[in-house]
């Protein structure tokens, strides 16, 4: 009787080809979501491939220009997504082990001289190369495919036409499940030259998912290949393109590593948390907000198009003081509150602006603590954020006269359980 295979040691490096440890982890996928591995007679220890060097069987790109070829001096290529372009710099969004060394104590990012990001959909007639300022690179990286294998490359274009992007999915977006489609984007190898230098996608499904990993199958030959890795994959969200996985690598199991088998990615949303950190620490507010409100204007729609907000609007700037700004509150709640809860999306979305005129708040919402009797501030600030953050509550308690959402608003109704919960101890001498 056979026995299962064992897990995957890592194979050692070569020029323009990794082969890493793929574990447990990944053979389980395999086994469990598509039922191809086993521990018969017949089952066989996969070759595990990370992709390296192109999309095979795919067709060239020439849309998603924020794609880019990441190439690295010590002899390897990747590929890798610009998520933001800010004050002369980019931040290409790709994957661990295309800008890590292995060394006896671990994976070490490689120093960013030796890294460029080259535009362009075909990399050979490319004129413009950026050089690489900072790499980013999870401390949970291990060195393991498959298992936090994200990074950014932030690189500098000065003044050079700010290049393309794409961001990332957050995670409140991220719904994929098993038979959605992706695009997955790269450069490098095809079935046809192991030396592209064209820009290529293909379609392809999910197969199998959990919170850090998506699977896809390659079993009709067309999928990712070396120099694949970093690359995204790519969904329609909110009518726009967003970054959902980062090709990591690949099982197979006919002995080329690039037309058969399955690769995996890193789902970027489960680490929002590290791109946010990094993005948003190299971010001016200025820049920021200008980003933040292409996103957060589709709240806007409804005003926009019943002329609500424009009432609001033409309303607040005839006011000379505080008491006709309330007026226009009160004669056009429906615009207030829309371009209330725009500001606060903005707001939301950029960290760097947290202690700027109209985005800084009191830690307890509607004051500071120590303004507050001792069980309210100990109990009920976050409460009380929340609805000073939200337009309609905020203008119920702000605001005598405003009455729109206030009855149905459950931010307002907890607000006030907790209040009376305090009143005893607030009004003891």
């Amino acid at each position: 009787m056979s026995s299962c295979p064992p897990a995957l040691e890592r194979s050692g490096v070569q020029q323009r080809r990794l082969a890493r440890a793929g574990g447990s982890r990944v053979l389980g996928y395999v086994s469990v979501a598509l039922g191809v591995l086993g521990c018969g007679a017949e089952a066989e220890t996969p070759a595990l491939a990370q992709r390296q060097q192109d999309i095979y069987r795919g067709s060239v790109d020439t849309t998603h220009l924020a794609v880019m070829y990441l190439f690295n001096q010590a002899g390897l290529a990747c590929s890798g997504t610009n998520l933001r372009s800010n004050d002369g710099q980019g931040f290409l969004l790709t994957a661990a082990h295309c800008v890590t060394s292995l060394t006896a104590v671990g994976p070490v990012a490689v120093t960013p001289q030796g890294l460029l990001v080259v535009p362009g959909s075909d990399v050979s007639l490319s004129s413009v190369a950026y050089g690489v300022q900072q790499v980013h690179v999870p401390e949970t990286f291990a060195g393991v495919f498959g298992s936090d294998d994200i990074a950014i490359v932030r690189f500098f274009f000065g003044s050079d036409p700010a290049p393309a992007s794409i961001e990332a999915l957050p995670l409140a977006d991220d719904d994929l499940a098993v038979g959605d489609p992706f695009v997955l984007v790269g450069f490098g190898r095809t079935e046809t030259t192991a030396e592209n230098t064209q820009r290529r996608q293909v379609q392809r499904f999910v197969n199998g998912i959990d919170s850090q990993l998506v699977l896809y199958s390659q079993a009709d030959g067309r999928g990712s290949c070396s120099g694949d890795s970093g690359g995204p994959g790519l969904i329609q969200r909110g009518g726009a393109e967003r970054v959902a996985v980062v090709i990591s690598g690949g099982v197979d199991f006919s002995g080329d590593p690039c037309s058969g088998g399955f690769g995996f990615g890193t789902r970027v949303s489960a680490y929002e948390a590290f791109i946010r950190g990094v993005l948003d620490t190299f971010e001016q507010c200025e820049s920021c907000t200008a980003r933040a409100a292409t996103i957060c204007e589709t709240g806007l729609a409804a005003c926009n198009a019943d002329g609500s907000c424009s009432a609001y609007l033409a309303c607040d700037q005839l006011c000379i003081d505080e008491d006709c700004r309330v007026s226009c509150v009160i004669e056009h709640p429906e615009g207030y509150v829309a371009l209330r809860n725009f500001t606060e999306c903005v707001c939301g979305a950029c960290s760097a602006c947290a202690e700027t005129p109209g985005c800084e708040r009191p830690a307890c919402g509607f004051a500071e603590p120590e303004a507050l009797c001792p069980c309210v501030s100990d109990n009920c600030c976050t409460i009380a954020a929340d609805c000073q953050a939200d337009a309609v509550c905020e203008a119920c308690v702000s605001l005598p006269g405003f009455e729109l959402g206030c009855a149905e608003s459950v931010l307002l109704q907890e607000l006030g359980a907790c209040l009376s919960t305090c009143e005893a101890a607030c009004s003891a001498p």
